[in-house]
């Protein structure tokens, strides 16, 4: 049994949780507008572009988060991952405001990079509990999304009232929300994040019974991906955002050609990130009640069923069906 307290642990879950919501929030806000700008300030070849920068600013940029987190702690590292974004949503504002192409594009790479750092909130807020406990907790954490799933969507509207109050472009909006939640949320860190958890992470480590989990030196990188039960998490995880995100990115575009508001816009972009999110919390029990490759089958399954119905899709509660399977697959590859 640890000796860390479960006040502190408590503490830590919810702190990460808060932060994992806001973060959502913030970034589906600003995702539902954001291939309609980037289609207005260029053309529909590049509506896509501010997206895939921030996919791939995600990727490279979360090879070297462990890295930071050794360094300078858990608690820093992801308190300047949301100042990061933040600084992404203040960039986009400057995009809409000087109709600049660019400065969008950059404003959405911050955004990828900070993901790549926020995102490993999910495995701080495991690493403060013993092994056993840890996918529970992560699916707890991933479920913080389904916060950000319907507050996101469901901002857009009045944070163009707002943002229309304020005398800039009603466009502008969603990214207000998210400079001011990304700011919130970095506030929480710095402040609650008490102890770093990478030292907690250290003193379960010491606690467990078996000396070869105490002694055993790490495994080098290459052995590790040679193991086929690796290959298949990074092969599941890669197909699942692939899918995701080559469906999920021209949705808003696509509806927006379609005639529809914003509204229905956010409609179907909320199902989407409650498929993603609202059963998080669930996934984690199903993969120790059926196993992890289960789980990634009918993951890959319900994958396979969202892009056969999205692009047959001739309604918006359609869509909103096969953007909700789109996002629950992609849950079970990565959780998985």
């Amino acid at each position: 049994m640890s000796t860390i307290s479960r006040s502190v642990q408590n503490r830590i879950t919810a702190t990460i949780f808060v932060g994992q919501a806001l973060f959502s929030a913030g970034t589906i806000a600003a995702f539902t507008i954001t291939p309609i700008i980037a289609r207005n300030l260029s053309d529909t070849n590049y509506a896509g572009m501010p997206q895939t920068l921030g996919q791939a600013g995600r990727a490279i940029f979360a090879y070297f988060v462990g890295w930071l987190m050794i360094k300078f702690g858990r608690r820093q590292t992801l308190s300047y991952g949301y100042l990061l974004a933040g600084l992404g949503g203040a960039l986009s504002i400057v995009a809409v405001m000087q109709q600049q192409f660019w400065i969008l594009l950059l404003g959405g790479l911050l955004i990828g990079l900070a993901r790549g750092a926020t995102e490993q909130g999910r495995y701080v807020a495991a690493e403060v509990y013993r092994p056993e406990n840890r996918a529970p907790i992560l699916g707890i954490i991933v479920a913080a999304g389904t916060i950000g799933s319907v507050l996101g969507p469901n901002i857009v509207t009045p944070s163009q009232w707002v943002a229309e109050r304020l005398g800039l472009d009603v466009a502008t909006g969603p990214y207000i929300f998210t400079l001011g939640v990304m700011v919130i949320a970095a506030l929480a860190m710095f402040f609650f994040l008490r102890p770093d958890p990478g030292i907690l992470s250290q003193q379960i480590n010491e606690e467990i019974d078996d000396p070869a989990v105490i002694k055993k030196p790490a495994r080098p990188q290459g052995e590790l991906l040679r193991l086929p039960r690796v290959q298949l998490a990074i092969v599941a995880m890669s197909i699942g955002f692939l899918v995701m995100v080559l469906l999920m990115v021209i949705t808003p575009l696509h509806m927006d050609n379609l005639g529809q508001d914003s509204a229905a816009i956010s409609r179907v972009i909320m199902f989407h990130t409650l498929g993603m999110f609202a059963f998080s919390w669930m996934t984690g029990f199903f993969i120790r009640r059926v196993g992890q490759i289960w789980v990634i089958m009918i993951g890959a399954l319900t994958l396979i069923a969202a892009c056969i119905i999205a692009p047959i899709a001739s309604s918006v509660w359609m869509l909103s069906v096969a953007l909700y399977l789109l996002g629950l697959g992609w849950n079970f590859a990565y959780v998985g």
